[in-house]
């Protein structure tokens, strides 16, 4: 069972963060339409991209960039749009100097 809670919020730094994370989310979707709301594409796309660039991280992801103007925008995209560093797998092997 949660723990009991004071009327008003009692757990107001877990609140802070949620709507500092939701401040951050929602230029992110707007500018990067990352989900289709009707689709069965991940719906998470967006908050990576909004961790990463709330905490100055770079997203690693197995995507590649779009392959045309018109096409479904992808995390790559999205990254390169913000101005966010995204490396692939590959790349962040190479860069961490990984042998295969």
């Amino acid at each position: 069972m949660p723990p009991l809670r004071a009327p008003g919020g009692g757990n107001r730094p877990r609140a802070r963060r949620r709507t500092r994370r939701l401040r951050t989310l929602r230029p992110v979707q707007a500018a990067c339409h990352l989900t289709d709301p009707d689709g069965e594409r991940s719906r998470g796309d967006p908050f990576v991209v909004a961790c990463a660039q709330l905490n100055g991280w770079t997203v690693l992801s197995g995507e590649r960039p779009r392959k045309g103007p018109n096409a479904q925008m992808r995390i790559p995209d999205a990254c390169e749009h913000l101005k966010i560093p995204h490396l692939d797998w590959f790349t962040f092997l190479r860069e961490m100097k990984w042998d295969l």
